[in-house]
C-alpha cells in the first residue's frame, strides 16, 4: 500500500510510515479514535441530487449482489484544510462501521472514496485483504474513472464510474480466486465526529474489549 500522506510504499499493517511518520494517530485531533456509523453514501456536502442518490443506490446494490463480500462507500464533505481525501479515506476504512442492505461486511473487503467538492479533490482507500488481491494500480484506476464526472460536478456519475471500475477489477478475481472467507459484523462503538457528518455509533468512550474484532483494520 501507499502512505496516504506521502505516497511512500509501506507494509499493510505497518503502524506508521517510515518516511513521514503518518499514522492513524495523526487523524485523532480531527476525528478521534472511535468508530463512526456511515451509510454507503454519506453526503455531508449536500451535493447529490435525489435522483442521483437513488440511481447510485441501485448501482451499489448491483455490485454487492455480484460480489457479496465487497462493499463500496462514498463520503462527500468539506475536509479540514490540512487533510487530504486520501488520508480521510484511510481513516474511514479503519474507523467506519458501514451499513449495507445486503449483509454485514468486513472493512478489509471495502473500498472507500472521499470527495471534497469545494476543494475539487478526491481520494480512495481499499481494505488490506482486498488490496492484497488487486493490482497495485487499482486505487489510481478507480480515481481516474471518477475524474471526468467530477470535473463537471456530476457526482452521481462519479459514483457510477467508481462502482464500474471496482466491478471491472473484481470480475476476473471472482472466477480465478473467489473470496470464500466467512464474514462477520464489525464492532459498534462511536465518537464525536458529527461535525463532518459522521455519526457516532454510541456516546461515550470506546469500551475495552479483550476479544479482537475480525472487521477492524489497522495499518
Amino acid at each position: 500500500m501507499k502512505c496516504p500522506h506521502c505516497s511512500t510504499t509501506i507494509e499493510a499493517r505497518q503502524p506508521a510510515c517510515h518516511k513521514c511518520g503518518f499514522s492513524l494517530a495523526a487523524m485523532q485531533p480531527f476525528f478521534g479514535d472511535q468508530w463512526v456509523r456511515l451509510e454507503r453514501l454519506t453526503d455531508a456536502a449536500h451535493c447529490l441530487r435525489l435522483a442521483d442518490r437513488h440511481k447510485a443506490e441501485m448501482t451499489l446494490d448491483d455490485l454487492e449482489r455480484a460480489f457479496p463480500q465487497v462493499f463500496v462507500a462514498f463520503y462527500f464533505g468539506s475536509l479540514p484544510p490540512v487533510l487530504n481525501p486520501q488520508e480521510v479515506a484511510f481513516w474511514l476504512i479503519n474507523n467506519g462501521a458501514f451499513s449495507t442492505p445486503q449483509i454485514s461486511k468486513r472493512n478489509e473487503y471495502g473500498v472507500v472514496c472521499v470527495v471534497d467538492p469545494a476543494a475539487g479533490t478526491v481520494g480512495t482507500a481499499i481494505g488490506y485483504a482486498l488490496e492484497s488481491l488487486l493490482a497495485e494500480t487499482a486505487p489510481t484506476m478507480i480515481l481516474q474513472a471518477m475524474v471526468p464526472a467530477l470535473s463537471h460536478a456530476e457526482y452521481g456519475g462519479a459514483i457510477e464510474a467508481a462502482a464500474t471500475s471496482v466491478s471491472d477489477l473484481l470480475r476476473p478475481l471472482a472466477i480465478a480466486r473467489p473470496i470464500t472467507q466467512s464474514l462477520s459484523p464489525g464492532p459498534h462503538a462511536g465518537s464525536s465526529a458529527a461535525d463532518y457528518g459522521l455519526h457516532p455509533l454510541r456516546s461515550g468512550h470506546r469500551q475495552t474489549d479483550s476479544t479482537p474484532s475480525p472487521s477492524r483494520q489497522r495499518r
